[in-house]
C-alpha cells in the first residue's frame, strides 16, 4: 500500500495543477464528483474507486475533483461504492401466493435481475466445461449423445412388475440435487417416481453409455396445481443425494428469467410417441424445433376446443410453441414428453449451454394443429428459487 500511495502521490504532484478545486473541505466531508455523483472526501490512495478507474485508464486524475491535502496526502472526492447499474425486471407475484388468474397478468413488483438466484446459478453453469396426460416428440429426430445433458427422464415401479422401472415423463437437471418437471407427472399417490435417470440418450443402451440411476427422496408440486385443472403444472423433484460430478452427459440447465416472447428458434426433447397412429414410443432422445406463439393467438385455437381443465383459457403462467419439419409434419410435444423441457441453446466462450424456458404441460392432441402448451419458467422463479438454493447458490 505504501509503494502505491508513494506512485499515486508522485503522479498527482505532476498533475495537480490540472486537478480541479472545491472550496477546501476536510476529509470524511460530503462532496460532489466531477460526474455530479455524491461522494466523500478522502485520502487518493484510499479511494478504491478512483485507484482502480485510474489503473484502468477510465478516467484520468485531472477530472478529480479535490477537496485539498492531508499533509502531503491529496484528499478528493470519492464517489460512494456504487455498485454496477442494475437490469430490473418486472416479475409477477409467486403463483404460489395468488388463487385465481383472469385475462390480465397478475399484480407485479419489481425485481433486481442480479439479485435473481436463477442468473448467479447460470453464471455458474456457463463456466462448467464438459468432459467429455402426458408428452413426445412428433416430427422430430433424433438427438445426437450428450446434446441435451440436462435431459433427465422419470422412473416409475412397473404396474405389473415392482422390480423393473417404467419410463413414462421427462424433466430437466437445474442443480446439483433438483430436477424441473411437470406437477401432473408426479401427483399420483398410487404412482409415483422413485428414480431418475441422469446422462442416457437411449433408453436400450443403444447409445452405449452408462445410466446414472439417483433415487427420489423428495417430490415437491406447485400449491395450485390441482388435476381438475391444467394450471401451476409444475414440480420439482429433490434427488436422494447430490450428481456426483458433471460431464458431457450429465449438466444442469439454466432457467429462462425474461417475460418477453421468444424471437429466437427453441427446442423440444423427450421420449415418447412418435408414431400417434401406432402408439409407438421411441427409446431414443427427440428433438425438435419450435417456436413460441403469441398467447392472444393461441387463446383463440383453444377457445375452440372445449377443453374443461383450461377454464380461464390460457393463463400468462403458460406458454404455446408449435412447428413444422420439413416433411410438412406439424412438430408437438405427445404423450411420454411430459415434464420434459422446451430450451434455446445458448454460447459462453464456445461452449454451448442450454436455458430451460418452460414444462412441457399438455397439448389438444398429439401432432394436431393446435400449439402445444407448457408452463413457463420465469413466471415461477419465486417458487424455485427459496426450494432449489435456500442458501448460497451452489452448482
Amino acid at each position: 500500500m505504501k509503494f502505491l500511495t508513494f506512485n499515486l502521490n508522485i503522479l498527482i504532484i505532476i498533475v495537480l495543477s490540472n486537478l480541479i478545486l472545491i472550496e477546501s473541505l476536510e476529509e470524511g466531508s460530503p462532496c460532489t464528483s466531477f460526474d455530479n455523483s455524491p461522494g466523500v472526501c478522502k485520502v487518493l490512495s484510499q479511494c478504491n474507486w478512483a485507484v482502480d478507474k485510474i489503473k484502468s485508464k477510465e478516467i484520468a486524475i485531472g477530472q478529480l475533483i479535490r477537496c485539498g491535502f492531508k499533509n502531503r496526502d491529496v484528499i478528493i472526492c470519492c464517489k460512494h461504492n456504487v455498485a454496477p447499474p442494475l437490469e430490473l425486471v418486472v416479475n409477477t407475484k409467486s403463483p404460489a401466493s395468488t388463487t385465481v388468474y383472469g385475462e390480465d397478468r397478475p399484480p407485479v413488483f419489481v425485481t433486481f435481475q442480479s439479485q435473481r438466484k436463477s442468473i448467479q446459478a447460470c453464471e455458474q453453469i456457463k463456466k462448467i466445461v464438459p468432459i467429455g396426460v402426458q408428452f413426445n416428440i412428433i416430427g422430430g429426430e433424433q438427438a445426437e449423445k450428450g446434446e441435451f445433458p440436462h435431459q433427465v427422464v422419470l422412473g416409475y415401479p412397473d404396474e405389473l412388475d415392482p422390480n423393473k422401472i417404467s419410463y413414462d415423463c421427462g424433466g430437466s437437471l437445474i442443480s446439483k440435487n433438483f430436477i424441473l418437471t411437470a406437477a401432473h407427472c408426479v401427483n399420483n399417490r398410487q404412482r409415483q417416481p422413485s428414480v431418475i435417470l441422469l446422462g442416457k440418450t437411449s433408453l436400450n443402451d443403444d447409445d452405449e453409455l452408462d445410466p446414472i440411476l439417483i433415487p427420489v427422496k423428495k417430490i415437491i408440486i406447485h400449491s395450485n396445481y390441482t388435476s381438475r385443472r391444467k394450471y401451476d403444472d409444475i414440480a420439482l423433484i429433490e434427488l436422494e443425494h447430490n450428481v456426483e460430478k458433471y460431464n458431457y452427459y450429465v449438466k444442469p440447465a439454466c432457467l429462462y428469467t425474461k417475460h418477453t416472447i421468444l424471437t429466437e428458434i427453441a427446442i423440444i426433447t423427450g421420449f415418447g410417441i412418435v408414431n400417434q397412429e401406432t402408439r409407438r414410443k421411441s427409446d431414443w432422445l427427440m428433438k425438435a424445433d419450435v417456436t413460441e406463439v403469441p398467447l392472444t393467438d393461441c387463446r383463440e385455437k383453444y377457445a375452440t376446443t372445449g377443453l374443461s381443465r383450461i377454464p380461464d383459457n390460457l393463463r400468462q403462467t403458460q406458454m404455446c410453441a408449435t412447428g413444422i419439419n420439413s416433411a410438412g409434419t406439424t412438430i408437438d410435444a405427445c404423450q411420454g414428453d411430459s415434464g420434459g423441457p422446451i430450451q434455446i441453446k445458448e454460447l459462453y466462450k464456445g461452449e454451448k449451454y442450454y436455458t430451460v424456458v418452460g414444462v412441457t404441460s399438455f397439448g389438444a392432441s398429439c401432432g394436431s394443429q393446435i400449439p402445444g402448451v407448457y408452463t413457463r419458467v420465469s413466471e415461477y422463479l419465486d417458487w424455485i428459487e427459496p426450494i432449489v438454493w435456500p442458501s448460497n447458490v451452489v452448482i
